[in-house]
């Protein structure tokens, strides 16, 4: 493969029984990009449904390659991407997702037809929609976000920390009901209901 910079995101897709490649593809622009992890969604249709990879990660470059994504230009320092790809490993589309700090998405789950990411920021302004917490806490902060299936809106995104340094990990879902966040915190003050 050819890089685009000096690292690039990778994807690969196995036969059912592992042993053979159907697709296996590189993406990235003149910066860093690590993939940190994929899902993947299914839409029912006739003849042939439709299969979608979204992979999620960072990046540090200007040109990533994004296409009618719901953020088409870098925030600042690393940003958070998700990138969807067809079925047979094109890029379908495309977003960055971040502030003008760094951030890093590290987990995608989907919700339904929705994918839905976790990660951290340490910027005051990541992108918030019918945010829980509207603000940063102050240094890292778990980053919650849930896009539309094209990658063209953002439909619900939230900053999920408090005074000291909070990293989100993982991410759960119930189909279409509730989503559970993990990770680290060094609050203090981090919201505790029970």
């Amino acid at each position: 493969a050819v890089l685009n910079g000096s690292s690039d995101a990778f994807a690969s897709k196995l036969a059912t029984d592992g042993s053979s490649l159907i697709y296996s593809t590189t993406f990235g622009g003149g910066g860093d990009e690590r993939a940190m992890a994929v899902a993947t969604y299914e839409i029912p249709s006739s003849p042939t449904p439709q299969k979608f990879a979204y992979v999620v990660g960072r990046t540090n470059s200007g040109n990533f390659p994004v296409f009618s994504g719901a953020q088409s230009t870098p925030g600042g320092g690393w940003d958070g991407f998700v990138t969807q790809l067809g079925d047979t490993g094109q890029i379908s589309t495309s977003t960055y997702l971040g502030g003008s700090g760094d951030e890093d998405l590290s987990e995608i789950r989907m919700r339904g037809s929705l994918p839905t990411v976790v990660g951290s920021s340490n910027s005051s302004d990541y992108p918030v929609s019918g945010a829980v917490q509207p603000g940063s806490g102050g240094g890292d902060d778990a980053v919650y976000t849930q896009l539309y299936t094209s990658l063209q809106a953002i439909r619900v995104s939230s900053y999920v920390g408090a005074t000291g340094d909070d990293q989100g990990w993982a991410i759960a879902t119930y189909g279409r009901g509730n989503t559970f966040i993990a990770g680290q915190t060094q609050s203090t003050d981090l919201p505790v209901l029970h």
